[in-house]
């Protein structure tokens, strides 16, 4: 990470040192390509992946995890809790899922406009 920081000139802050231990825990990573250049790939996660992980970050604003999980449920056609917490836990561990994590779940619902408690 201190490379990476070094690199892209970085501030000390630039990565949630919260997500940093949970991610240890991701159980699969779903690769697709991004941009494919001469020398040079560009890989990024698959849409199920990023939420999920948006999920398991559930950062409080100014932070955009409640926002970018909106997006990606509506991409994703996502129209049930269940659904929901499926993809989740193909990536991560339910364990892993504390007050934080269940209450973005809940809002997710509420904002989709779908009852899902």
């Amino acid at each position: 990470m201190d490379q990476v920081r070094f690199v892209f000139q970085l501030s000390d802050g630039w990565i949630n040192e919260e997500i940093k231990e949970p991610l240890k825990s991701i159980l699969k990573e779903d690769k697709e390509t991004y941009k494919v250049y001469s020398n040079l790939k560009i890989l990024k996660p698959k849409a199920e992946q990023l939420l999920a992980m948006k999920v398991l970050a559930a950062r409080p604003e100014p932070a955009k995890d409640f926002i970018d999980a909106y997006l990606l449920c509506r991409e994703l056609e996502v129209t049930s809790k269940t659904e929901l917490i499926n993809i989740v836990k193909d990536y991560v561990p339910l364990s892993l899922l504390g007050e934080r994590q269940l209450n973005l779940i809940k809002y997710l619902g509420e904002d989709l406009d779908y009852d899902w408690e």
